[in-house]
């Protein structure tokens, strides 16, 4: 029997096929497949699905120089920031992530008609918020406010309430369920101090007292929800160190439970942490200690203190700064900083015992970028909201997910979305309509077609009206 043509190609080139199991939209034969890089789930390409983190194009929400910017989420898709704008009123403005970029759905609405600083936002449920912040309207004591988005525009349910009634220093803020919060701030005394507010439903009512949790200098407090009713505060201690306490609201109260534990035994700076489930944080951090590089650390409350699962796992082999982090479900954070001049990502995976870094640095801004601060949206996108020094300084948002997916090859046969299906990685593949045989073909990202317009993957060269020799280089 004569050799065909197609198996003289075949038998010249080789081919190499893999039967896989899709996860979504691979329907026919002829469809690109690509592979995600952190979980090696098979996905048909698609806008869904390409070969970029990033979901939206930067966004400008104020276009004038902001400071002291705060981010929450509120649910998957919404999310809200708080800043200080160009007149140094507090304001508020909530985005929402449409699938490919932002759209703000309120104006900029004040919170504080007076200079305002060292703002801290809280998520409480998917529809209210509460800021906290320094009011230098009135003596920069420390208040507190809680916002409801609307739809359309964001209602103040309460008035500013204090929560300090003399100077306040650094915040943090976790929410305690959907209507519980606790605020952690520096007090006058520079001491470390919590206090637990309760939403009424029209005003704030400081359930606890201001609690002490540290009695002497501290600084850059971080604070993550450990469940409903329990926190970690994250902070760095007077003799510098990087230090964490466990806090227990009792319903009048708060109990500190761990004891105060160090987990970076040397200058700490620039700290944000993040829950993983309702026993287990993530602390990160600059290490002066060690080059003020980059790094994380796990940390597990036991029920009376605080074991570190893993040691402190380095990011960033360089100075950073302008840190924040958030997570991203079924163990997975994502630490967003300053490296030394660029707006870097990098998403991590706790194993049980170890830290394992599922992405490489990726630059998300080729500017400086200062402020920043990070919201989950659902456990595949996060926004990052800061201060583009690029741009005037101006408050910028961008979304990005957490998987990228990349090209791996073609589909040999149809079928249906969730069954296993032949994938050829290289070689010829038939029945392409319409090819021009001696063309370069590229791959669309936006759709998942073939193109011959110059894209960043190259998929093969047609050797035939419908003969496609895949390459992927």
């Amino acid at each position: 029997m004569p050799i065909t043509a197609q198996d003289a190609l075949e038998n010249l080139f080789g081919n190499i096929k893999r039967k896989v199991a899709v996860g979504n939209g691979v329907n026919n034969k002829g469809e690109p497949v690509g592979i995600e890089d952190i979980t090696g789930n098979y996905y048909k390409i698609s806008s869904d699905y390409n070969n970029n983190r990033k979901r939206t194009d930067e966004i400008v929400f104020h276009s004038e120089a902001l400071d002291s910017l705060s981010s929450s989420p509120l649910g998957d898709s919404y999310f809200v920031v708080s800043y200080r704008g160009n007149l140094n009123h507090g304001t508020s403005m909530v985005g929402l992530f449409t699938g490919d970029s932002i759209e703000w759905k309120t104006p900029e609405i004040k919170f504080n008609s007076a200079t305002t600083s060292i703002i801290l936002s809280s998520q409480l449920g998917d529809s209210h918020f509460v800021v906290s912040y320094q009011d230098g309207g009135n003596s920069n004591y420390g208040t507190s406010r809680i916002g409801y988005f609307t739809g359309d525009s964001i209602e103040w349910l309460s008035e500013e309430v204090v929560f300090y009634s003399a100077s306040v220093g650094d915040i943090a803020s976790s929410p305690l369920g959907d209507s519980y919060f606790v605020v952690s701030y520096k007090d006058s005394s520079s001491y470390g101090t919590s206090i637990v507010g309760y939403f009424t439903g029209d005003s704030i009512e400081w359930l606890s007292g201001e609690i002490v949790f540290h009695s002497t200098s501290m600084n850059y407090p971080s604070s993550s929800p450990l469940g409903d009713s329990y926190f970690v505060v994250n902070y760095k201690d007077n003799s510098s160190y990087g230090t964490s306490i466990v806090g227990y609201f009792t319903g009048d109260s708060i109990e500190w439970l761990s004891g105060e534990i160090a987990f970076n035994s040397a200058t700490t700076f620039t700290i944000s942490s993040s829950p993983l489930g309702d026993s287990y944080f993530v602390v990160s951090y600059r290490d002066d200690g060690n080059s003020s590089y980059g790094t994380s650390r796990i940390g597990y409350f036991t029920g009376d203190s605080i074991e570190w699962k893993t040691g402190g796992t380095v990011f960033n082999t360089a100075v950073i700064s302008d840190l924040s982090s958030c997570p991203l479900g079924n163990n997975y954070f994502v630490v967003n900083y300053r490296d030394p001049s660029s707006g870097t990502s990098r998403i991590g995976y706790f194993t049980g015992d170890s830290i394992e870094w599922k992405t490489e640095k990726e630059i998300f801004h080729t500017d400086a970028t200062f402020q920043s601060s990070s919201s989950q949206l659902g456990d595949s996108h996060f926004v990052v909201s800061y201060q583009d020094g690029g741009n005037s300084n101006y408050g910028t948002s961008i979304i990005l997910k957490k998987y990228r997916t990349f090209f791996i090859g073609i589909a040999g046969d149809s079928v249906s979305t969730g069954d296993s299906v032949f994938v050829q990685y290289n070689g010829v593949m038939n029945d392409f309509p319409n090819l021009n045989a001696g063309v370069t073909y590229y791959l669309d990202y936006t759709d998942g077609s073939l193109t011959t317009t110059i894209t960043e993957q190259k998929v093969g060269i047609a050797v035939g009206d419908t003969e496609l020799l895949i390459t992927r280089d």
